[in-house]
């Protein structure tokens, strides 16, 4: 007696006009659809199906990747109102209980084509690494945890001095390297700049500023962010940097000869 609720969509038609990849679509669909269903029958949780070899493929899929934001991150056992109970228990442990069960199952025959990353890591990365080391994923899973432990640490301490930044668009971080240290820096630039909304390779090309001379600037969903003086300053299109002139640098170079 509980309650079934489908929804068909046709599925060419999903990521037409999108520059977004059809899987990124599909989840949004997805998720949309369980938010309607959540609310419309005031039910206070969703939860996902996930389970443990989906977080060893996404800690895989994001080490693959290389970027150091997000290295690490897998996913959440919860977020907002979505649980993933299952997340601490290996897909063989849960068909094991549903042959226990005389319970039937169905396959998402998608699974099984290697045009996706995830079914690569899946199909292919992951038995290699089981024959290598067959508990890699508990291995891995552990890291993750510790991680995390340590991320949140992170976090907390970098929040005394996020403050200063919640409002304007200037990022000095000449005060956090004088009683932190330099090396520290791009971690803190790191979490300013997630803290105003940027993300992924946005930060990252805004983290290969800070060594670059005055003047020289990356687009992101922000605006134009500079590199001035003072740190990073980011400034919509068609408005001109406030607490810092640009200024061309000029280099003598031997034997040359200035054009008249």
């Amino acid at each position: 007696d509980v309650p079934v609720y489908i929804k068909k969509v046709e599925g060419k038609s999903l990521s037409a006009g999108s520059k977004a990849s059809f899987q990124v679509v599909a989840r949004e669909v997805r998720y949309t659809f369980f938010e309607e269903i959540r609310t419309k029958h005031s039910y206070t949780h969703l939860a996902t199906a996930h389970h443990k070899d989906d977080h060893v493929e996404s800690l895989l899929m994001n080490l693959v990747k290389g970027s150091p934001l997000h290295v690490f991150k897998g996913i959440p056992i919860k977020i907002g109102s979505t649980i993933r109970p299952l997340l601490e228990v290996g897909k063989e442990e849960i068909l094991a209980a549903l042959t226990a069960e005389g319970l039937a199952y169905g396959t998402d025959v998608s699974n099984q084509s290697n045009v996706y990353v995830r079914n690569q890591i899946r199909n292919l990365v992951v038995p290699e690494l089981l024959k290598i080391n067959p508990s890699f994923p508990d291995r891995l899973t552990q890291s993750f945890q510790h991680y995390q432990l340590q991320q949140h640490f992170l976090e907390d301490r970098l929040e005394e001095w996020t403050a200063e930044f919640e409002e304007g668009n200037l990022l000095n971080w000449r005060r956090f390297q004088e009683e932190v240290g330099e090396a520290f820096v791009p971690v803190f630039v790191m979490h300013i700049l997630q803290e105003w909304g940027l993300h992924g390779h946005e930060v990252e090309a805004c983290l290969g500023l800070i060594p670059s001379q005055v003047g020289k600037w990356v687009q992101t969903s922000l605006g134009k962010m500079y590199r001035v003086s003072d740190g990073l300053e980011w400034q919509e299109e068609n408005t001109s940097l406030a607490h810092q002139q640009i200024v061309p640098g000029r280099e003598e170079i031997e034997g040359s000869k200035p054009i008249q």
